[in-house]
C-alpha cells in the first residue's frame, strides 16, 4: 500500500491505531487516527474515546447528541460509558 492509502476503515481498526499511537506518543499517527475516526464514530464512541484519549473537542457535541436523541441508552452503551456518565446523561435527559 502506498503512503497516504489506509487499509483501516472501521472505528474498531482506527481505535486500535489510536490506542497504540497514544501509548507510544506518535503524535502524527494519533492525529491521523482522530481525523479518520471522527466521521464514522457514533456519539457514544466519541464520548468514550474523547475521555480516554483527551479529545475534548468531541465531548460537547457527543454529549448533546446523546442527551437529545429520542432513544434511551442501551445496556451496552451504558456499560461502555460507565456509571458516572450514565447518571449525568440521564439527569440531563430528564430536563428535556
Amino acid at each position: 500500500s502506498s503512503f497516504g492509502a489506509y487499509p483501516a476503515s472501521t472505528v474498531e481498526e482506527w481505535s486500535g491505531i489510536l490506542h497504540l499511537a497514544d501509548k507510544w506518543t506518535f503524535q502524527s499517527i494519533r492525529a491521523l487516527a482522530i481525523t479518520q475516526i471522527a466521521p464514522i464514530a457514533s456519539s457514544i464512541d466519541r464520548i468514550v474515546f474523547g475521555r480516554l484519549y483527551g479529545i475534548n473537542e468531541w465531548l460537547t457535541s457527543a454529549y448533546h447528541a446523546v442527551c437529545t436523541r429520542p432513544d434511551p441508552l442501551t445496556l451496552e452503551e451504558g456499560r461502555r460509558l460507565g456509571v458516572d456518565d450514565v447518571i449525568r446523561i440521564n439527569a440531563i435527559r430528564q430536563e428535556f
